[in-house]
């Protein structure tokens, strides 16, 4: 109701009404996620590769070349071993936020091309992502917060970028087919361990190392760090590193 009366008071309500029967006639990226969707057999081993919402920073800069997603799923697929699937579900926010329409990052024929690419199967949204997780052998993602999850799951996580916890122990930061290859090989042997004790180890090292603040805008209100102290420790962490 509230986004229906912004728009009225906006003047764009034939704008969009326009944009809404053109997606209905000439198709969106909601329908053509659903016409090559599949329901996931969990008794099937697979890898859970859950998509980014884009654009964001998590993929556009700190992913490199996986900013297309499609690279990501072909070089799982290219090291999967033989009998195993990949699992692909995109980020629910992704229609909610950027609308059905296709767009630079969901083009016609982005899902029907991941689906075409071997080994892979696209299951609908509402898929329980810490079901998937719970069942898959290991849980890919760019630098999502899926491969974190599914650590503290004791689960073995790959990410194909840069983020905070990529040093923990149990994530397999991979860079080529070949580190891809070698990790799910290292999964399938059985000798993938992880601890709690160990994770919680990394958590402490981290929090050692690291200093209280935020960066984003929206953050500020949830913060307990005040902006004067926020804006002090960013620029003595900076003095300290140049000195």
């Amino acid at each position: 109701l509230i986004i229906w009366i912004k728009i009225i008071f906006s003047r764009r309500i034939g704008k969009i009404v326009l944009k809404y029967l053109k997606n209905r006639i000439n198709g969106n990226a909601e329908q053509e996620y659903k016409s090559v969707q599949k329901k996931p057999d969990f008794n099937s081993k697979f890898i859970y590769a859950p998509l980014h919402f884009q654009p964001e920073a998590s993929t556009t800069i700190l992913g490199g070349i996986f900013a297309n997603q499609i690279n990501f799923v072909e070089m799982l697929s290219a090291a999967l071993p033989e009998g195993w699937k990949i699992y692909v579900k995109d980020h629910p926010v992704q229609f909610y936020n950027n609308g059905i329409s296709y767009s630079a990052f969901r083009f016609r024929g982005y899902y029907e091309r991941i689906s075409k690419i071997k080994g892979v199967e696209i299951v609908p949204m509402d898929t329980s992502t810490y079901t998937l997780m719970d069942h898959a052998q290991a849980t890919a993602t760019i630098t999502g917060t899926a491969a974190w999850e599914s650590l503290i799951r004791l689960k073995p996580a790959l990410i194909f970028g840069d983020n905070w916890f990529q040093k923990c122990p149990g994530l397999f930061r991979i860079n080529n087919v070949k580190e891809c290859r070698e990790a799910f090989n290292f999964i399938k042997s059985g000798n993938f361990k992880i601890s709690q004790e160990e994770i919680v180890r990394f958590l402490f090292a981290f929090e050692t190392v690291t200093m209280r603040g935020n960066f984003y805008f929206f953050a500020k209100r949830e913060s307990n760090v005040d902006e004067e102290t926020n804006v002090n420790n960013f620029y003595g962490y900076i003095a300290k590193a140049l000195m």
